[in-house]
């Protein structure tokens, strides 16, 4: 076999073995931002920024909206919205867990299905 040949499929072979081992590390629960009015931010990313609609988003990333602007979040049948001049941390988003920590301003959450109900908590500053 052609030196580069070798190096072609062993390059294909090692990016074969990590996405597959990355899809099993992933939870099977992810939310998505379903709206963004004004601005709002993603935090929790290697380089945090602008929302951007339909984002994933899982556990460990803040959404900060701007006074002014508000945003949702879609976990399945859950929404969740978040107004103006607030910041939101999904502290853990899996299979079995739904956690949320409100460090400021004001947040709805719309639970659908009482199986999300059993696990889904929301942690404010008072």
């Amino acid at each position: 076999m052609k030196p580069h040949v070798r190096t072609a499929l062993a390059a294909a072979f090692l990016i074969a073995f990590s996405l597959g081992a990355a899809a099993q590390d992933a939870p099977g629960q992810a939310g998505r931002i379903s709206l963004i009015e004004g601005r709002v931010d993603l935090g929790g990313l290697a380089e945090p920024g602008p929302a951007m609609l339909n984002f994933p988003v899982t556990s460990g990333m803040e959404l900060t909206t701007q006074r002014g602007a508000r945003t949702e979040l879609r976990v399945g049948s859950t929404a969740v919205r978040l107004d103006g001049d607030s910041s939101l941390e999904v502290t853990q988003l899996d299979d079995d867990h739904f956690r949320l920590r409100l460090y400021y301003g004001s947040v709805s959450v719309r639970v659908r299905d009482r199986a999300v109900a059993a696990d889904f908590s929301l942690e404010t500053p008072q």
